[in-house]
């Protein structure tokens, strides 16, 4: 029979025994850590890791680990001191007779008896209650008996009776004690079943999110934007997407899954390969089985606070790990730390759950944030095989060790004292205070002080502020739970060097002394760009800061900002009725900077989105650029689930939008935003739903016949998010539908060359059975070394391949620790790619495939530019100013070029140095570019031609900037009025500057439409100056503080005019460059319908005249088309075919001419030409 006693007092004395070595085990290594100073986080998470296991394998370890024996007080012993129990004198009799003992209580005060008291002691030890009249003879004699040193054994003839009127006490004490360990162990129980329930919910919430997602596939469109990121010739590292995640997740615990939402084909390249980037880490180092791990651990701990610190401790780390990986990948830390706060906002409860491992757990964004942006922190680096195995075997080893550690017996000196009492625990909350001195080490009064709290519940938290008093002391009350920082600033003074580098301390500290020295402070004025008056209600924020982040500008439209620190910071400014401003400056290490924010007049933009039954549209990805499609996305949104949208702080103007769905078709709308200065312009949009595409099914084989599994089937739409995918099964068949074109499908496994074939007409109801045979693929494997022969670990790589059908094949792979790696499922004909911060990339390289041995790449040092801007009259430097880089036009045949990153092109890089020097890193070595500085009150200045060169080399080129007299700014306005002298709302307008005379071809490069249109013209070296802006509901249109020039002309076009350029403004005398009145020209009008089924498919139709072309307008079945506002003349009517993949192309997209039709335009003319038949074009087109 089995009685509580022999379950309960053991049971709670494993439960104790094992929390208390668990804790022993965490504190030992955690005491190592810190103790070695260990900061590498790989080593921390590999350390954190073996400790998890460790605590996980306690129990069992307890129960089968040799003893040690050690003398201290046991729960046993202290069971026994404080309520003797009549049983426990059994431990230990060599030669007891069991007779003797049966049903014999032991007084343990009169007559101390050795008692073993070992772990195992719950099986072997564990004593039945009084009242049991028998024992068991061989639990008695297979007792153990560690007598200490103050005790003997006592044999059994020695020990006296205890009277039988105090039986029954201890019987009703023991019975007690017996329920209150049942209590106990019931609430530790009911506990873990708990957590192991929310674990198992978790785990298949998981798996349900990963069976339902789709799979994106590693072959994309060549034209699409991300299609070096995705390929791979692992299936284990293909990505998927998934409509229940907003942000990357990695995603399956045996076979994980990187999971991307379904708007990642909007989002920026480098935001994708960031993402992609940081999960397939995750996926590397199985940080989902580890986190899974944490989380049954914490089942099993789940009272114990050395469970929970652990699983955030792994968490933190594993994302610490990941984030060095990306910046060792990309070098992008400051993009990469945006992309990163952009995440944390999308991210719902759901990417939060410690299952689901991603990039953008909200309550450690800070953090890490701080971490991504320290320069001076040595990245994590991985572990060498032989460095993982010490690290495991000193664990393990450990909690063996800790696990046999066995409590001896010990007299208590005082046994009448009760431990169970304890002092109440004082409520109230702790707080801080100190003094803040300055660099003469006196008392600084009126220094703001700033309370950074870290807190694991927060994404981003405001730091509490509090001033000195008048002796420089401080005081904060009733601080919050977390960690905890300090910093000082006073006016050009701050308590710490590098941002979030503050002074760290604890709750209830006192007397902390915070030291402030000389640093730089930013002063942000605000204007309007309209008037040039000052903006008082502008909030001027810093992006990422340790002090308060918004700071209001004074009256004079100034905001002064202390505390900050000698490195690159990044500035948002907003106002109602202005479109945000962004700047990045770079600080130096004291005095003050300057930034002057004109901001354009901005609105607001929203509506509904509806499908062609009416319906909203709910989740639907909205994009809005800028009209002319200079510089990058503006902002993304999702429509709500009622179909509305809203995007805020727009610049007036030309906008274009786009929409993105996989079950709708991708629209285009070029909006012009004429809302009156912080209104909101309503504008519904309808999108169509996209009909079904059929189906096909098939079977995958190799050369021999034999089925190839978990092969990828894949359809691609025009543009890279359009993909339907599947997977072959064990024999190889495969069903896909839904298709999104019915000409081709492209099939790739792991081992076999990828295969593009044409399915043209097998599209059929029920679907047609295909047989699609793959060969074997071709193999190369390498190594990368730099120009000393050094191996270089984590390069990207970029296998680049055909599949003779024009595809563009991309499969990607890193280099590892020493610098190796290899392809094994490539085309023919296949180049590489190699890509890494603080090299010069290598592009399309055509290596030997193959080959038994080892190719060698090797990489060159970065290249690198250096400068010093200065004043031209004065030659003093600059401190402040602006870098942009472009294409060199003076390039020489055979030099190196190679892509350049948008910010760069279009926004530049902001300087801040006293002595005027910058540099520009991460080019390629050789190649020639063209850089323009500009600062504030200067023209620009151009060198048309400088070549990154490696550090040694880099000499510092001199751009001298000429001063602008404000005195000569004039104001250039008027009106543009059509034929009848009505104004004409909503046209673009350009105003365009030149340093040299242009002569009479206007429309020569790069000063033709399309460069004007797009507003690369402002790159052109000889342009001092691009204005853009909108004319009004009246015609009228203004360009405010313009600068004199040699050449200067007015382009414009929109709805209601022939685009037109009006040339000669540098001639206008000053009383009429605000009278100007533009007479637009009426546009005639092209039109008809077109007989589609004469037509294989048509892409689009253009008219093209001497002055460049005008795109037509397809209706949505393309049965109709128009081309508004054309100029009288002759033209060409030119048709353009379906898009064809072309190899010579480099796999772009090619629509062939199908038919011209020359026509005559006049004035005002609406022409109908109707398309049928197809005509071949003519030799010489």
């Amino acid at each position: 029979m089995i009685h509580l006693d022999s379950i309960a007092l053991p049971g709670l004395e494993l439960l104790v025994n094992v929390s208390l070595k668990t804790l022993c085990l965490a504190w030992v290594v955690w005491t190592a850590v810190s103790l070695c100073r260990v900061r590498d986080a790989t080593v921390l998470s590999r350390l954190n890791l073996c400790l998890l296991i460790g605590m996980m394998l306690m129990p069992i370890l307890v129960i089968a680990s040799p003893r040690i024996a050690l003398p201290w007080i046991s729960v046993n012993s202290v069971v026994a001191d404080s309520q003797p129990h009549p049983t426990q004198n059994l431990h230990d009799f060599n030669n007891a007779n069991p007779a003797a003992v049966k049903d014999t209580p032991m007084d343990f005060q009169s007559h101390p008896v050795a008692s073993n008291i070992t772990d195992n002691a719950y099986s072997k030890q564990a004593m039945e209650p009084s009242g049991i009249p028998t024992v068991d003879d061989d639990r008695v004699s297979g007792l153990e008996m560690v007598p200490t040193d103050n005790q003997t054994l006592v044999p059994t003839s020695q020990i006296q009776p205890i009277e039988s009127s105090d039986r029954s006490t201890r019987t009703t004490s023991t019975s007690t004690i017996t329920w209150v360990a049942l209590v106990v162990l019931g609430t530790y129980f009911v506990g873990a079943l708990a957590m192991l329930a929310r674990t198992t919910i978790g785990c298949l919430r998981c798996t349900g999110i990963a069976s339902r997602a789709r799979r994106v596939t590693a072959l994309l469109p060549s034209n699409s934007l991300h299609t070096d990121l995705l390929p791979t010739d692992d299936p284990a590292l293909s990505v998927w997407q998934s409509d229940e995640i907003s942000v990357p997740v990695t995603v399956g615990f045996w076979s994980p899954k990187i999971l991307l939402p379904t708007d990642w084909p909007q989002w920026e390249h480098e935001l994708v390969q960031i993402a992609i980037a940081h999960e397939r880490e995750h996926q590397r180092r199985g940080d989902t089985l580890t986190m899974l791990l944490s989380s049954f651990n914490l089942a099993i701990y789940w009272f114990h606070p050395i469970a929970w610190t652990l699983q955030r401790r792994l968490a933190e780390l594993a994302e610490h790990v990941c984030d060095d990986s990306v910046i060792l990948t990309t070098g992008h830390r400051h993009t990469y730390a945006k992309h990163l706060i952009w995440m944390a906002q999308r991210a719902t409860d759901l990417q939060r759950q410690p299952l689901l491992v991603g990039m953008a757990r909200g309550p450690m964004i800070e953090q890490r944030i701080e971490r991504i942006i320290d320069f001076s922190r040595p990245l994590s680096q991985r572990l060498s095989k032989s460095v993982a195995s010490f690290v495991a075997l000193v664990v393990i080893a450990l909690s063996v060790m800790i696990a046999g550690v066995t409590a001896r017996a010990q007299q208590r000196e005082n046994p009448d004292s009760d431990p169970s009492t304890t002092s109440p625990a004082d409520d109230v909350k702790p707080s801080l205070s100190g003094r803040v001195i300055g660099p003469d080490q006196k008392p600084v009064a009126g220094a703001t002080v700033y309370l950074r709290t870290r807190q694991a519940n927060a994404t981003r938290s405001e730091p509490q502020e509090t001033t000195t008093d008048n002796i420089g002391r401080f005081v904060f009350k009733e601080l919050p739970d977390g960690e905890h920082q300090l910093v000082a600033a006073a006016s050009g003074m701050s308590s710490r060097v590098k941002r979030y580098q503050g002074e760290k301390v604890s709750p209830d500290e006192n007397e902390i002394e915070l030291q402030l020295s000389a640093s730089p402070t930013l002063q942000v004025e605000v204007y309007s760009k309209k008037d040039q008056s000052t903006v008082r209600d502008a909030i001027v924020r810093l992006n990422w800061s340790d002090i308060k982040r918004d700071h209001a500008v004074d009256e004079r439209g100034t905001a002064t900002i202390d505390g900050l620190t000698a490195e690159e910071w990044s500035v948002e400014v907003r106002a109602p009725g202005y479109a945000e401003q962004n700047h990045t400056v770079r600080l130096p290490t004291g005095g003050y900077t300057t930034i002057k924010s004109y901001l354009d007049p901005g609105a607001s933009l929203a509506g509904r989105v509806v499908d062609d039954a009416g319906t909203p549209i709910g989740d639907l990805g909205l994009s809005v650029f800028p009209g002319d499609m200079s510089g990058g996305q503006i902002e993304y949104v999702k429509t709500q689930p009622d179909g509305t949208y809203r995007f805020d702080c727009l610049p007036m103007g030309g906008l274009r939008l786009s929409s993105n769905s996989p079950d709708h078709s991708n629209q285009d709308w070029q909006v012009s935003l004429t809302a009156k200065p912080g209104e909101t312009q309503t504008l519904d949009l309808t999108v169509p739903r996209r009909p079904d595409g059929g189906s096909i099914k098939g079977t995958v084989v190799d050369k021999d016949g034999h089925p190839i599994a978990n092969a990828s089937i894949s359809n691609h739409g025009r543009s890279s998010n359009l993909i339907r995918e599947t997977g072959s099964d064990e024999q190889g068949r495969f069903h896909l539908q839904n298709l999104y074109s019915p000409d081709e499908l492209v099939v790739q496994a792991n081992g076999y060359a990828p295969v593009q074939m044409s399915i043209a007409g097998k599209v059929t109801e029920p679907p047609s059975e295909i047989k699609i045979v793959l060969q074997p693929g071709h193999s190369i494997a390498g190594k990368v070394v730099d120009e000393r022969g050094k191996s270089i670990p984590d390069v990207f790589i970029v296998s680049n391949g055909r599949t003779g059908g024009g595809l563009r094949i991309s499969r990607t792979t890193k280099s590892d620790v020493d610098g190796r790696f290899n392809f094994n499922s490539l085309p023919k004909g296949a180049t590489l790619d190699f890509r890494k911060s603080g090299f010069t990339a290598l592009g399309d390289r055509e290596l030997p495939l193959d080959r038994d041995d080892e190719v060698v790449i090797t990489m060159p040092d970065q290249g690198m530019l250096r400068g010093r801007a200065i004043d031209e009259s004065t030659g003093k430097p600059i401190p402040s100013f602006n870098v942009r880089i472009t294409f060199s036009p003076d390039r020489k045949p055979g030099e190196p070029s190679g892509g350049l990153t948008g910010n760069r092109v279009h926004e530049g890089e902001a300087f801040s140095s006293v002595t005027g020097r910058f540099e520009l890193l991460d080019l390629i070595q050789g190649m020639p570019l063209q850089v323009t500085v500009s600062a504030e009150g200067y023209q620009p200045a151009v060198l048309r031609r400088v070549v990154a060169q490696r550090d040694s080399e880099a000499a510092a080129d001199v751009y001298r900037l000429k001063p602008i007299d404000p005195s000569q700014h004039f104001t250039l306005s008027g009106k543009v009025v059509d034929e009848d002298g009505n104004g004409i709302a909503g046209l673009e307008m350009r105003l365009i500057a030149c340093s040299e005379q242009r002569g009479d071809s206007r429309a020569e490069f790069p000063f033709n439409w399309e460069m004007v249109l797009n507003g690369q013209v402002a790159q052109s070296a000889e342009v001092t100056q691009f204005l853009k802006t909108i004319s009004k509901p009246d015609g009228s249109f203004t360009f405010a503080n313009v600068q004199p020039a040699v050449d200067m002309e007015i382009a414009y076009w929109g709805d209601g005019a022939v685009r037109s350029r009006m040339q000669g403004i540098e001639k206008l005398k000053p009383d009429a460059r605000e009278t100007l009145v533009i007479r637009a020209s009426r546009g005639g009008e092209v039109t008809g319908k077109i007989d589609i089924d004469s037509f294989h498919g048509i892409s689009q139709i253009q008219l093209s005249g001497s002055d460049g072309t005008l795109p037509a307008i397809l209706s949505p079945d393309k049965s109709s088309y128009v081309i508004k506002n054309v100029p009288p003349g002759t033209h060409r009517l030119i048709v353009y075919g379906p898009p064809i993949r072309a190899d010579e192309l480099n796999g772009f997209f090619r629509m062939d001419v199908v038919k011209r039709v020359p026509c005559e335009i006049e004035q005002g003319q609406t022409l109908q030409i109707d398309l049928a038949a197809v005509t071949p074009p003519s030799q010489d087109d």
